[in-house]
């Protein structure tokens, strides 16, 4: 039998306090948040940053936040923000960056775009995403995204209605 990732098992689940600690290991990784353009940190963030941060959005009623997991192994996360009764965007990155283009961002990007569709009768997502990034606009693409118009600095809107 293949070991290929195909055969793995890529599910989603809600972001714990206890994945806290790998994930101030991929907001330090300056290519992952290079791409995604997130943070925009000035300092390497802490575990204590990442608790602040954990406690602060969990709070928020328009946001869901959920980890992508390969089998059992925390890899990345899938945000759902500025969520609407019929509008949310969308946010993902593997933090992993050795599973880059393995299948994992589509399955998990079609997932939780499916749960959020079944659970909260959202029909309207849309991202941001930077220009440059060319493998996750395929990614999204793939998924069913379109490019929608030109944002500020070197972003694009896409949406998937």
């Amino acid at each position: 039998m293949s070991n290929s990732l195909t055969q793995k098992l890529i599910f989603i689940r809600k972001l714990k306090q206890s994945d806290l600690k790998k994930l101030v290991k991929f907001r330090n990784n300056k290519i992952v948040w290079k791409l995604v353009g997130g943070g925009g940190f000035q300092k390497k963030i802490t575990l204590n940053d990442e608790i602040k941060w954990f406690r602060k959005v969990n709070k928020k009623k328009d946001r869901l936040n959920l980890a992508i997991c390969l089998n059992e192994k925390y890899v990345g996360n899938i945000y759902f923000t500025d969520m609407t009764k019929s509008s949310a965007q969308f946010h993902i990155f593997i933090g992993e960056t050795s599973l880059w283009g393995k299948g994992i961002g589509s399955k998990s990007m079609i997932l939780s775009i499916n749960f959020l569709r079944t659970n909260y009768d959202i029909t309207k997502i849309y991202l941001k995403v930077k220009k440059e990034n060319i493998p996750a606009i395929k990614l999204y693409e793939k998924c069913g995204f379109k490019i929608k118009k030109k944002l500020y600095k070197n972003f694009y809107l896409m949406t998937n209605y």
